[in-house]
Order: C-alpha cells, then structure tokens, then sequence
C-alpha cells in the first residue's frame, strides 16, 4: 500500500527536485558554457545536477514515509471537563411537599458540582449523604431505599433538581455509593419524608 501511496508522490517530488536542484544546475551550466565553453566542466555539472537529485530524493523518501504514516493525534480531554447542568425541562415549585412516601427514578450527581453552591447556599460535598429534591423543603431529612436490593440512606435535602423528567431525586456520590447504583446511574427507589423543615 505504500508502494501505491509513493508512485502518487514521487511524480511530484521529482517536479520540486527538478526546481530545487536541476533548474539552478542548468542555468550555471549555461552561463559557464557561454562564458568557457569547457566541455569536461559541464560534464561534471551534469553529475552533481543527477547527484543532487538522487540525494533530493532520498532525503524526500523519509519524510514523504513519515507522513504517509502520519495521522492528527487526538485532542487532549480536559479530565474535568466544564460541565454545564442540562436545561431544565420543567421546573417545579418548591412547596410543603409533605407527602409520606414518594417512588421513582433517583439519579446521582458528582465530581463536576462537587465544590460548587447549592440552592441553598451551601457549598456541594459529594462525599456528604445530601440530596436534591424539587419540593421538598431545604434541610428536611429522607429515607431513600433501593428497591433494587433494599438498601437503606438517610439524606438531607439541600439541592433543588433531579430537571429530567421521570426522576424524583438526585443523590450526592456517596450516597450512590451506599445504595449501591453508582455504576448503574439510575436506580428505581422510595422515598420517605423522615423530619420536613420549613
């Protein structure tokens, strides 16, 4: 394949060695011979003319391999990439949802909000047990269980969200962790209202 890809080439290459080498060759070969008209010195220009073309044309043959073989490297990825909360589909009110038991979708969120301010205020620790909650009341407590393998975490609520349609809750990391669906992303559960704060 690189046969074929340097028969492309070389008619090319040997255009820019008859440029560089050959045509700058001739033309000091014609002032010489109108000026000398010395036969065995224009022989010898001739050689180092087809000399130095040969040697253009193998010091062309790496580089041209080179970059026939060449391909764009890939971008370099940020390891924390900005990210940017998707747009809200809905956004609803937040009121004295008290209702008992709620279930649903939960989500987790991590590493990109971990640092930054949350609806209420508070700096976001992924490592915390906190959860984010459209209606619930902030500071209020919930029971989540994973209905997948009953699995039991108490979070505060302290986030407004999930803003996907279908999911009831966003749970910080760590709480991910202990339910034991960080891996999957989303995990059926239930949500129980332990201590609603105003």
């Amino acid at each position: 394949m690189l046969n074929r890809q340097l028969l492309h080439i070389l008619p090319a290459l040997a255009l820019t060695a008859i440029r560089v080498v050959i045509t700058p060759a001739a033309k000091v070969a014609a002032s010489l011979r109108t000026r000398s008209r010395c036969v065995a010195q224009d022989r010898r220009l001739r050689r180092i003319g087809l000399a130095g073309l040969v040697i253009a044309l193998l010091l062309t043959l790496p580089s041209t391999a080179q970059a026939l073989s060449w391909s764009p490297a890939a971008p370099k990825r940020d390891p924390h990439p900005p990210c940017f909360a998707p747009p809200p589909r809905h956004r609803p009110k937040p009121s004295s949802d008290c209702s008992s038991q709620v279930t649903g979708l939960a989500s987790w969120y991590g590493r990109p909000y971990h640092g930054r301010r949350t609806a209420s205020g508070e700096i976001f620790d992924m490592n915390a047990l906190t959860a984010a909650r459209a209606t619930l009341p902030m500071n209020s407590w919930v029971r989540i269980i994973n209905l997948c393998n009953d699995r039991v975490v108490i979070a505060r609520i302290n986030d407004r969200g999930p803003y996907v349609a279908g999911r009831v809750i966003d749970l910080s990391a760590k709480a991910a962790e202990l339910l034991d669906f960080k891996a999957r992303g989303l995990v059926p559960v239930r949500i129980e209202l332990i201590d609603a704060r105003p």
